[in-house]
């Protein structure tokens, strides 16, 4: 990565250069190899970041005055996003069941139920306490959500932090058609958070479309050419510690 960035830089040509489609390429042979994980690379948005990511999202999906569920402990801009763009917070705290986090599926059954409740932001791995959610975990979850036609938004970012002896899965492998993954920035993995962008991934067609139309409106889907090149470079040839 730093090789690419003295590259560019010492070629002193700086004029408007893009490739998309190489870093969706990356992201996706990342993914494939360490987490064995599918990714069509047709199914990715880019914008400036994965905070932006989550904030479209919510305005694209809610109309002022409907509701976003979040599980706390949460990570703090969660609820900024949600209350700076007029939407209501609806909170799920986290259980603890023999000495860990665990979600209450309970609470979410009747929150999720409420007709004003259309999106919820599902941290994974989860942003404060750590959790690695199950492959169970994340069926039960959108079997739920499915049931009171409620859109996840799962943020991602962390997927490559975690311990020995757990596994990540993408709720892109549980149920794409459905939800929506904020997946692949390199920020958090390679520690790129001052020149990375954020990617939306999903299998929803109809989301799918308004998130390229929205993102294409506001110039966001594409990145400078340091940002796109150290991306790919990273994804291509790093290793997350």
């Amino acid at each position: 990565m730093q090789a690419e960035l003295r590259r560019l830089a010492e070629r002193g040509q700086f004029a408007y250069e893009f490739n998309s489609a190489g870093v969706f390429a990356a992201v996706s042979g990342w993914f494939k190899r360490r987490h064995n994980l599918d990714l069509d690379t047709g199914n990715f948005v880019q914008v400036t970041g994965v905070l932006t990511a989550a904030a479209l999202l919510i305005r694209e999906l809610t109309d002022e005055g409907d509701s976003v569920l979040m599980q706390t402990p949460a990570y703090h801009q969660f609820s900024k996003m949600i209350s700076s763009a007029g939407r209501n917070i609806v909170t799920s705290p986290l259980k603890v069941d023999d000495g860990r986090y665990a979600m209450d599926f309970a609470d979410l059954e009747v929150k999720l139920s409420a007709l004003d409740v259309k999106v919820m932001i599902l941290c994974n791995p989860h942003n404060p306490v750590g959790r690695v959610w199950t492959a169970d975990e994340l069926k039960t979850l959108t079997d739920i959500a499915n049931k009171h036609g409620v859109v996840i938004i799962s943020d991602e970012i962390h997927a490559d932090i975690i311990y020995s002896g757990h596994r990540f899965t993408s709720l892109m492998a549980v149920d794409p058609a459905n939800h929506v993954s904020l997946i692949g920035s390199p920020s958090k993995t390679f520690g790129m958070q001052s020149i990375s962008d954020g990617y939306i991934y999903t299998q929803h067609s109809e989301l799918l479309e308004s998130m390229r139309a929205v993102s294409s409106s506001m110039y966001l889907d594409h990145g400078n050419a340091f940002t796109t090149f150290a991306t790919i470079a990273a994804f291509n040839q790093g290793m997350a510690g």
